[in-house]
């Protein structure tokens, strides 16, 4: 009997007990039960392991850190532990559409020669409302693009198992691990895309300014790194100004009050039947009922 799942879910978090109940449901809600679950605390002090713990299903496995390593480093060690031919990511603040893994899978299983295959989004706000839609768009490849830009959307993204562990995150990078990924593995690397929102990412009072401003930083030493090499040095310090530009402007924003409509910039506006999709299969995620140890309630 073979009892290696087709998926394994990788779920690191970090004091997340206010959004991990509903991250929880979302997997749950899926329409294909082939899958593993590995939840891996990185070192936080608040309720999630218990959270995570109080789950009864022997396809769900909680690693209980006492460290914080940071994401690339869980990310590279779930990778490890993952028993699935194929490894999916996802945010402990936010929800899978419960379609996403049976359309991701299946498209994976349908085009063997893609290596990463990550799928149009959602944005919601703390309260569960649509804000907008990312990643409807075709991937650019281009090295100059991916030096500029992340080509996938890192939350949503799903590929062989092995993949993930031939190309490795940089743990050094605290953030944009991501595109550091990217412009060491694209030219070598076949990337695709469902067009189609099967994941919400919640980005609303998460201390975005805070993020955004790591993310920068992050982004002018991806620069350094391989700017010179993909578009030349003056190109290069264009970039790196650009950012810096970008992150005084965020933070002039927020001081304004103005953070939360930059975040809604950076979507696209919902069509109505997009909207009314979304709204559905939000409102049915959230009534998801997990199966729970005895006498455990996670109201």
């Amino acid at each position: 009997m073979n009892t290696r799942p087709l998926v394994t879910i990788g779920l690191p978090f970090y004091n997340s007990e206010d959004t991990l109940v509903a991250a929880l449901k979302s997997v749950f809600a899926q329409t294909v039960d082939d899958w593993e679950l590995i939840m891996v605390n990185d070192g936080g002090t608040d309720g999630s392991p218990e959270i995570a713990q109080a789950v009864n299903d022997p396809r769900v496995r909680v690693v209980d850190n006492r460290d914080n390593r940071k994401l690339a480093y869980r990310l590279n060690e779930i990778a490890q532990m993952a028993r699935g031919k194929y490894l999916f990511r996802m945010d402990a603040d936010d929800l899978l559409h419960s379609q996403r893994v049976e359309k991701q899978s299946t498209f994976l299983e349908e085009h063997p020669d893609v290596d990463v295959v990550d799928t149009a989004r959602y944005t919601i706000d703390d309260e569960y409302n649509l804000i907008g839609v990312r990643g409807l768009a075709e991937i650019r490849k281009e090295p100059a693009q991916v030096l500029r830009a992340a080509p996938l959307i890192h939350a949503t993204i799903a590929g062989p198992t092995q993949w993930f562990r031939d190309n490795p995150y940089d743990p050094t990078f605290p953030r944009s691990q991501d595109r550091d990924l990217w412009c060491r593995s694209a030219a070598h690397s076949n990337f695709g895309r469902i067009q189609e929102p099967l994941y919400f990412v919640r980005e609303f009072g998460i201390h975005s300014t805070r993020r955004y401003l790591m993310h920068g930083h992050s982004n002018r030493r991806i620069f350094r790194k391989y700017g010179p090499e993909v578009v030349g040095w003056w190109k290069t310090r264009l970039l790196i100004a650009e950012s810096h530009l970008k992150c005084g402007a965020y933070v002039v924003a927020s001081v304004l009050g103005f953070e939360d409509r930059l975040i809604e910039r950076r979507s696209i506006p919902l069509s109505d039947d997009l909207k009314q999709a979304g709204e559905r299969e939000l409102q049915m995620l959230l009534t998801v009922e997990l199966p729970l140890r005895a006498g455990t309630d996670l109201k």
